[in-house]
């Protein structure tokens, strides 16, 4: 993940690149992507997350914005993704 909202994603054993691709959400990324259940979560410092599909085809499943900005990492437990916000800590189920 670039700032500016460039994604790569990168074939692990070959160095190949599959597919870059803009995600819609510009601006800077400081918190690191996770994955869960096959999605991938990227959140933007402006505080928009993009939901993509994990595989080789780019496929965005979902993008919001939260309304308050984001510099740290989320966090996962067994059903809650969680993040923390400039405002407070969001919780998704």
């Amino acid at each position: 993940m670039r700032d500016g909202g460039i994604l790569s994603c990168v074939h692990a054993e070959t160095g190949d690149v599959v597919y870059q691709e803009r995600t819609g959400a510009t601006g800077q990324y400081t918190a690191s992507p996770v994955v869960a259940n096959d999605y991938l979560y990227l959140i933007s410092a402006e505080g928009v997350v993009t939901v993509l599909k994990t595989g080789d085809a780019f496929a965005v499943a979902h993008q919001a914005k939260l309304g308050a900005s984001v510099s740290a990492t989320p966090a996962l437990d067994e059903n809650t993704l969680y993040i923390r916000t400039a405002d407070g800590l969001i919780a998704f189920r």
